[in-house]
């Protein structure tokens, strides 16, 4: 039986880009096209070979292409990586640096304010550098913190907001750089958003459509369980580390809930 034109498939290179190992020499690179033959791309999560790309699971050129103008020219660092130990919450915080931005996504709850404070000195900004905060959504646990910084752009699912001036505007496809693109991603939250950031190594998404590696599936928040799964296929065709709201970074495969 004739099934017709069969289509192509990449694998894009999945190297973990950390804190302080920025290679320079890499930071102008970008995604490109379509990496051939199929299934043979190698990727290096922490010194380990992965065949196939991203936890074996290799993405369509359609996919690829939804992101061929995103540079890949910025640095993430997680100043504060969260976690849920009840009655204690903290919502993973994190730097982003490309061009002339230094934005700051998720100022929530942490422990004790010097948590976001000390490690962003230590990385040599201040708070006067910052010059755009990203909530993903309206939670307490990730905006408590927000007046930490002075006033600048803050962005949401539907506005940019500076002092006292409410500019509406969808957040879908706004571009704050070359390498920082904010996608709508509602799931957890009818609100919710993420920032989809391109660096030398990977394009991290930092989003709460997954609390943890471990979703849960069944978000407790989530009033439409198809459109987080939605959401969670948009973001998975897309990146290769998912920074997630309250555990540690992880690598996508199979397994990672839908």
């Amino acid at each position: 039986m004739d099934r017709g034109p069969q289509p192509e498939w990449a694998c894009p290179s999945v190297g973990f880009h950390v804190r302080d190992t920025v290679d320079e020499e890499t930071a102008t690179m970008r995604i490109t096209a379509v990496i051939e033959p199929p299934m043979t791309a190698v990727g290096r999560i922490s010194g380990a070979s992965v065949p196939g790309g991203v936890g074996g699971r290799c993405r369509s050129v359609a996919s690829v292409r939804q992101v061929a103008e995103l540079e890949r020219t910025a640095r993430v660092d997680v100043l504060v990586e969260g976690y849920v130990r009840m009655p204690h919450v903290a919502g993973t915080v994190s730097l982003v640096r490309d061009a002339d931005r230094v934005v700051i996504v998720d100022p929530g709850m942490v422990a004790d304010r010097d948590l976001i404070l000390r490690p962003l000195a230590e990385l040599g900004v201040r708070p006067e550098d910052v010059t755009d905060v990203v909530v993903s959504h309206h939670h307490l646990d990730h905006t408590l913190n927000v007046a930490l910084f002075p006033v600048v752009p803050v962005h949401d699912f539907q506005s940019v907001i500076e002092g006292h001036t409410f500019i509406r505007r969808p957040a879908d496809g706004v571009q704050l750089s070359p390498s920082i693109r904010l996608l709508a991603t509602p799931g957890h939250t009818p609100q919710d958003i993420t920032t989809l950031v391109g660096t030398p190594d990977d394009v991290m998404a930092l989003t709460h459509l997954w609390w943890t590696e471990q979703g849960p599936a069944d978000d407790p928040y989530c009033t439409d369980r198809e459109l987080l799964r939605q959401q969670r296929e948009r973001v998975l065709d897309v990146a290769t580390l998912i920074v997630c709201a309250h555990g540690p970074a992880f690598r996508p495969n199979g397994s990672t809930p839908r």
